[in-house]
């Protein structure tokens, strides 16, 4: 009786799982033309992977990753990037967490280096490494060639260096890539440094821009002798302030030997080195004549950047020679200074050395990087559209530093910063600005994309670099990727020359210069092998003829 009951038992047992698993199969059935089934999901979701990278799309990797990246920040930047809201937003959207090593800034080159001859490198380097750098270390194996991730993955970054421009200053002799393209090519990168004056006192003194040398050492002897500030003392103005000798150079076209940051020039085709003229011998002397005056301030060759920026914002500086004069002396003081054309100076020559427009190193892997793939195609998400390179550049629109206009173009707000901030200081802490992203925004990116009515910075800033480069020299040094040797070479002789004349030229500005100097200077050059250094700079620029 017992068996038959469990018998029976087992029997209903079966006809209801038959009649539950046949309302399974037909509810499947049903649904087949609606929403795709599970196994169907996973199917479409494994065809677009592979291990944990996802081909295309975002997330970029199923399950999150975390990557070391170093970089150094710009020199106003006190925001950890880690804290920034874009850097957790694209967290989110590509599931790879950064791990920011932060070098500061300044210390950039000396910190890579300690990397590099240990080689102790994080998964990548960011906008810190430099084309020396690279030719010195890329046959080392401590970099890996990205020709063959870009084709797979990257082809945002792939459209960039089908620019014959791009590919070329990107490619090292080994013909491999071993960066990703970076930086801002707006025409104001031409220009390195203004020589600004305080134009309110100028109008107090009834005096004009100065346009000469001469005219401009006059104004200086004016603002130290009488009440420029209109506070009713005479001595307490700072006709004009430098940061080291480097900050001099830009000046040096008033002399006829506009040059770039090595001293090196060309004239018809012919490379020279500007710091070995009797010109620029021409320009201590008049350097000097304003140190001895009290012209110059005393602590030019000792203080930091942000000591000079201290003294403008103190509203105690007269002149300066930097970029932007916001930055310098702060946004209420800033706009009262007004830039100098280049000055001509005693024989009549007026010239302004550009700086080319040179790609950047983006982003440069270690070989050891176990995250090749997802680092590409991270950077090549960060380089999608111009929506996405203002985000990663400038913040969230929601941010206010920028405006999606709607029309294919942006307004940056350059009227709305906030209270107590510089443009600069509000661009370069929202976001990872263009000095430290690994987005390359081309030379039309600009005229293409910005609006600048309601800009006040970026027309100003427009305005003020045509107007200096209407005296630019045409012929530049071309940025190459050169033999190594070669490379080793010149950065050797460049290390003990830049020392030379930095060096003599500060004790030169300062207690002036003979014949007996002079020519002791003039020798001391040539057992740094200056001679050498410009055969050299000579067959570079031939072969880019």
């Amino acid at each position: 009786m017992r068996k038959r009951k469990i018998l029976s038992l087992f029997i209903a047992t079966i006809m209801l799982l038959s009649i539950f698993l046949s309302g399974c199969v037909n509810v499947q059935k049903s649904g087949e033309n609606s929403l795709p089934a599970g196994n169907e999901e996973k199917k479409t979701e494994d065809s677009n992977l592979e291990g944990n990278l996802y081909k295309t799309g975002l997330p970029i990797v199923k399950d999150k990753i975390s990557i070391r990246i170093a970089f150094s920040p710009h020199s106003a930047n006190r925001t950890p990037f880690e804290n920034m809201e874009i850097t957790k937003v694209l967290e989110e959207r590509t599931n790879i967490h950064i791990e920011f090593e932060q070098i500061p800034s300044g210390q950039g080159s000396e910190k890579l280096n300690i990397m590099v001859a240990s080689g102790d490198l994080p998964d990548a380097l960011m906008r810190i490494v430099s084309n020396d750098v690279l030719i010195n270390n890329y046959d080392a194996g401590l970099f890996l060639p990205l020709n063959d991730l870009i084709d797979k993955w990257a082809p945002n970054i792939k459209k960039m260096i089908a620019d014959p421009m791009v590919k070329s200053q990107l490619t090292l002799p080994d013909g491999k890539i071993y960066s990703t393209p970076a930086g801002e090519l707006a025409p104001w990168s031409q220009v390195s440094q203004y020589l600004y004056v305080n134009k309110i006192w100028l109008d107090n003194l009834g005096l004009d821009l100065p346009k000469t040398t001469e005219e401009y050492m006059n104004v200086l002897k004016a603002v130290k002798e009488k009440d420029a500030d209109g506070d009713g003392k005479t001595d307490d103005e700072i006709p004009l302030s430098m940061v080291g000798v480097d900050n001099f150079r830009t000046l040096l076209g008033a002399f006829g030997i506009a040059c770039e940051s090595d001293y090196i020039y060309i004239r018809n085709g012919k490379v020279g080195y500007a710091a070995a003229t009797e010109n620029f011998r021409k320009a201590l002397e008049y350097f000097h004549e304003l140190y001895a005056e009290g012209l110059i301030d005393s602590e030019s060759f000792a203080q930091d950047i942000q000591q000079l920026y201290a003294k403008a914002k103190s509203g105690d500086l007269f002149s300066f020679n930097q970029f932007l004069n916001t930055t310098v002396a702060g946004p209420e003081l800033g706009p009262n200074f007004q830039h100098l054309l280049p000055l001509i100076g005693p024989d009549g020559n007026q010239e302004y050395s550009q700086t080319i427009l040179g790609v950047s190193h983006g982003l440069v892997l270690s070989a050891k990087t176990k995250y090749a793939d997802a680092i590409i195609r991270w950077v090549d998400y960060l380089n999608t559209d111009t929506t996405t390179m203002l985000e990663v550049c400038a913040g969230l629109e929601s941010q206010g530093v920028w405006t999606n206009l709607g029309n294919g173009r942006y307004l940056q707000n350059s009227n709305k910063v906030p209270e107590g901030l510089n443009w600069i200081e509000w661009f370069v802490n929202t976001a990872w600005s263009t000095t430290s992203a690994p987005v390359y925004l081309g030379p039309d990116f600009i005229a293409k994309n910005r609006s600048l009515e309601g800009d006040e910075i970026t027309a100003n800033a427009l305005k003020r670099a045509l107007e200096v480069l209407e005296f630019k020299l045409d012929e530049v040094m071309p940025i190459v990727m050169i033999d190594q040797d070669i490379s080793k070479e010149l950065a050797l002789i460049n290390t003990e020359l830049s020392l030379l004349v930095r060096n003599s030229a500060a004790n030169f500005i300062i207690n002036g210069i003979d014949d007996a100097q002079w020519n002791d200077y003039l020798n001391k050059l040539k057992q740094a092998k200056y001679e050498r250094y410009v055969e050299l700079k000579q067959n570079i620029y031939d072969s880019k003829k």
